[in-house]
């Protein structure tokens, strides 16, 4: 059995957050069932340069993959009605591998800090996590060090 991944610990780089977003011509997928926390987060999308698809469930997640959409990174909620963010990450994760695709960086969006539940994001496939409610700044640098380890950030 695979070793579960472990939480990252974040550094802070000399990148500027301008710079960063300006790399990357893919969009983020924003993966979330609540019309409130769509709003909130697209503001913040918005403002930190990103340009942005919306799920609205776990199975529309799936549905953006199978038509061949490259994103940046995916913002994943994990409870959500029609398919969760667990179950959706599993079924990316199975896409990307069918159709020998680079694995998308996946960022559980939760409002749980219990360990048990963050250690189901890491199993599911997940990279990392984000607790509700999170700021620019922590996206910036969770999505930053996922693509350095990934070495698609120079």
């Amino acid at each position: 059995m695979p070793k579960p991944k472990t939480p990252i610990t974040l550094q802070v780089n000399d990148i500027k957050k301008e710079e960063f977003v300006a790399h990357y011509d893919k969009k983020v997928l924003l993966v979330e069932d609540s019309l409130v926390n769509q709003k909130v987060t697209s503001i913040m999308l918005k403002k930190a340069g990103f340009d942005f698809d919306i799920a609205n469930n776990g199975q529309e997640a799936v549905d953006y993959f199978n038509k061949g959409n490259d994103y940046l990174v995916v913002i994943m909620d994990c409870m959500m009605p029609v398919m969760d963010g667990f179950t959706a990450t599993q079924e990316i994760r199975k896409i990307e591998q069918r159709d020998s695709l680079v694995e998308t960086p996946i960022i559980a969006l939760t409002a749980s800090v219990i360990d048990d539940d963050i250690k189901r994001c890491f199993d599911s496939g997940m990279n990392d996590y984000l607790p509700k409610p999170f700021n620019k700044d922590m996206f910036i640098e969770k999505v930053e060090l996922l693509l350095a380890k990934n070495k698609q950030i120079a």
